[in-house]
Order: structure tokens, then sequence, then C-alpha cells
């Protein structure tokens, strides 16, 4: 049997390849480390969450009682069919004395326009505690107040109002 030179070229170059081929392609076999142990640590808990604040509390608001006004010793009065300042001022539970009548013409001065007309109906307030001056001066105007008539302010009425 005769070969060619080139088929037995051909032949060698095929069994070359095959080997660098077959060793490119193999990875060299290098012995496995040997493996270390590790230490797993133990699962750390979740941290539990912080109550929550509790809320401050309301601020206290300390009610102090404001002191007692000075009792008001006043009461009304309803004026009746046939009243007149004289008559309501000597009453018992007004001022039992007739000639203090000014005072209530004084305090409800914005109602009465004449001392010798009132009407039914109206509400006086009545001072049950005048002052011991506005007494005094009540009781002289009454007494030195002179003659007067129905519908007319009478000179000596205004003065005393102006006091």
């Amino acid at each position: 049997m005769t070969t060619s030179f080139f088929g037995r070229n051909i032949a060698g170059l095929l069994l070359l390849t095959l080997m660098l081929v077959g060793c490119a392609s193999t990875p060299p076999v290098e012995p496995e480390p040997e493996m270390e142990m590790i230490a797993v640590p133990e699962p750390v808990p979740e941290p539990e969450p912080e109550p929550e604040p509790e809320p401050e509390p309301e601020p206290v608001i300390e009610v102090v009682p404001e002191p007692e006004p000075e009792p008001v010793n006043e009461r009304s009065y309803v004026v009746m069919q046939g009243d007149n300042l004289w008559d309501i001022a000597g009453k018992q539970e007004i001022y039992m004395n007739a000639y203090q009548w000014p005072l209530i013409f004084k305090d409800n001065k914005v109602q009465i326009t004449d001392a010798d007309l009132i009407y039914p109906g109206q509400v006086f307030i009545i001072n049950l505690s005048p002052d011991e001056d506005d007494v005094e001066a009540a009781i002289e105007h009454a007494r030195t107040r002179g003659p007067w008539s129905l519908d007319l302010i009478e000179p000596p009425d205004l003065l005393y109002l102006m006091r």
C-alpha cells in the first residue's frame, strides 16, 4: 500500500489537531480546595417596635372662681294703674318713705320724662340701698320742689337730675 506524502501528512495533522482541540476543550482538573467551615451567625431577632409615647396629659386649667360681686340690692317694680312715684316710694317693700320718690325718678330717668306722669306696664329699677347723700338730696328735693303740672318738666326736677 502506498500512501502518498499528502495523505500521511493529513493524517498527522488530524491527529495533531485532535490532540490540541481535545486539550484545549478539556480544562485541567485541579484538586478541589478543602471546604472551610464558616460559622453562620444565629439569626438576630428583629427589634420590637418602640411603643408609641403616651400622649402628654391635657394641661390642667385651674378654674379660679371670680370673686362674688357686691350684692346689688335692687329690685324691679312694674307700674300698675293708679300708681305714682310718691306712692311707690312709700311702699313697705320699697323705701317706706314717700319723700324718697326722686330716687326712683333719677334711677329711671330714661323712662320717665315727667315725674308726675308714669304709665302702667313701665318697669322701674329700684335701688334698695341708696347712698345716704342721695337719700338726703332726694328728700330735700321732694320737700322743696314747689308746684307741678302734668306734661311739663319742672325746672327744679331738671336741676335735681343734673346732680
